[in-house]
């Protein structure tokens, strides 16, 4: 029973005094990072949170005397092995959506000789060395992920070249102010870390900076304000003209 290795750990009082100085540390490292929004407070919050699990991976002993012949299946050695597995969790998630995620898009060539053109200006009006994945799909998306910019051929379908490039534009401003990694700490710290629940999803912030980011490279707002009206007329079943 797990109640049976957790009781006699919390009952050391320097173990005690472990998790609780730790997890308080982890308490003050989320008001930081909720306060000044640097992404190392949330990795050192997570950190904490995690440190008295693996301590008490640690501390857990097989009794080898009721299963010798078969370890494997031992409780406290499976548990051993989950919390042991936690900080490499997160390094294969990270390493997944760096790495893996960008190669199970379906990439088009239709439409990515021009999409160049038009990224490849929007980039070094921006003064950001980011790479651009173009995606087979009608609805219009564009996203960032790490430092890659992502987009679907219905993009390139919908908006004019201007629009494109504010939308571009609009994109590479989230890198430029590292909200994607900010989106990605919250990703992370939600499936890792209670706290998470007291993140707020309020994104205005860093969509109200891209756009300033976008109208001051353009000069305008414009582009971006019509290719919004574009997707949103998209979504609505609606076929607006090209301008």
């Amino acid at each position: 029973m797990a109640s049976n290795l957790v009781i006699p750990y919390l009952a050391n009082p320097t173990h005690f005094l472990l998790l609780t100085l730790s997890w308080l540390s982890a308490v003050w490292c989320f008001a930081q990072w909720k306060r000044t929004n640097t992404v190392p407070w949330a990795y050192l919050h997570l950190g904490l949170f995690l440190l008295p699990f693996v301590h008490f991976a640690t501390q857990i002993q097989c009794d080898m005397e009721i299963v010798p012949a078969i370890m494997i299946m031992c409780t406290d050695y499976l548990t051993r092995i989950g919390l042991f597995m936690l900080p490499l969790v997160i390094g294969l998630t990270l390493f997944i959506g760096y790495a893996i995620f960008p190669r199970l898009y379906v990439f088009s060539h239709r439409a990515t000789r021009a999409a160049n053109r038009v990224y490849d200006h929007a980039a070094a009006a921006a003064a950001i060395n980011a790479p651009l994945y173009v995606f087979d799909g009608q609805e219009p998306k564009a996203f960032t992920i790490f430092n890659r910019v992502f987009a679907s051929v219905g993009v390139f379908d919908l908006l004019t070249r201007k629009e494109q490039e504010a939308v571009f534009l609009h994109e590479l401003g989230h890198i430029a102010s590292g909200a994607n990694i900010q989106k990605l700490s919250r990703w992370i710290l939600t499936l890792f870390s209670p706290l998470a629940l007291f993140t707020s999803r309020h994104t205005a912030p860093e969509e109200e900076a891209a756009d300033a980011f976008a109208a001051r490279i353009q000069g305008t707002t414009k582009h971006l304000a019509s290719a919004r009206r574009k997707i949103r007329a998209y979504h609505h079943h609606l076929q607006p003209n090209q301008n």
